[in-house]
């Protein structure tokens, strides 16, 4: 049996345009994966340069990979996560994951597209060994043939405990005791054209990603709040 990463959390829930759950399922057991796809190798061979354009959005120094070794860190029993980056940030440490697409479809102004932001929730809730917190995420996304580019900052929350917590009885059903996984549906925010014919927006996978979008409208809530109480104090009155 093979660990489920982060990157294939999205697919197990079925919020995945790129595998199925059976397709997770399958490849856990062992069956060999499909070979990479232009599209994926051309972000790989990209990366160092999404790296560094992410970087000067951020005013940040990137470091590659996890904050130590090349090795994933464990989320939990049979879960990993390698994000693609990290920086140091108040409090502990920013993790940054890297996206070269082709469309924006299912993409929000404020908001990623949610088998992204599963992805990013479910590395955020990796265990660091030197005890250093891992308090929030960046998603830097740039599109393939415009240059387009979006920054998103994404906060921990308490839903990526249970996205942990719903992937560890999804794991134990169809992985340790190979359970088949249930026939699929569509997401809903993604165009009929696109991806696998089938897939699954259960009810629970719905719920993380309200869960988590109504976290993240808190956080920025919270944010605006604060921003302006403090120019409110910074205004000098002359009368």
């Amino acid at each position: 049996m093979r660990p489920l990463g982060s990157s294939s959390a999205p697919g197990a829930l079925g919020l995945s345009p790129y595998a199925t759950p059976a397709d997770v399922q399958a490849r856990l057991l062992g069956a060999p994966g499909r070979a990479a796809g232009w599209a994926a190798l051309l972000g790989n061979e990209l990366e160092p340069l999404l790296r560094r354009l992410a970087g000067e959005a951020l005013g940040a120094e990137l470091t590659p990979g996890p904050p130590y070794g090349a090795v994933p860190w464990p989320v939990a029993e049979h879960q990993i996560s390698h994000p693609d980056a990290h920086y140091p940030a108040e409090g502990g440490l920013r993790l940054v994951e890297l996206k070269l697409v082709t469309d924006w479809d299912g993409w929000g102004a404020d908001w990623p597209r949610p088998d992204y932001r599963i992805q990013v929730a479910h590395q955020l809730e990796a265990r660091h060994p030197g005890g250093l917190e891992l308090v929030a995420a960046v998603l830097y996304a740039v599109h393939r043939d415009t240059g387009e580019s979006r920054l998103y900052h994404l906060p921990r929350t308490a839903a990526g405990s249970r996205l942990v917590q719903r992937l560890g009885d999804w794991y134990d059903a169809h992985v340790v005791h190979a359970r088949p996984v249930p026939p699929v549906a569509r997401p809903t925010y993604l165009p009929a054209a696109k991806g696998p014919r089938h897939y699954v927006e259960t009810l629970e996978a719905r719920d993380l990603v309200a869960a988590l979008r109504d976290a993240q409208s808190a956080m920025d809530a919270r944010s605006e709040e604060h921003t302006s109480e403090l120019q409110s104090q910074s205004t000098i009155s002359y009368a």
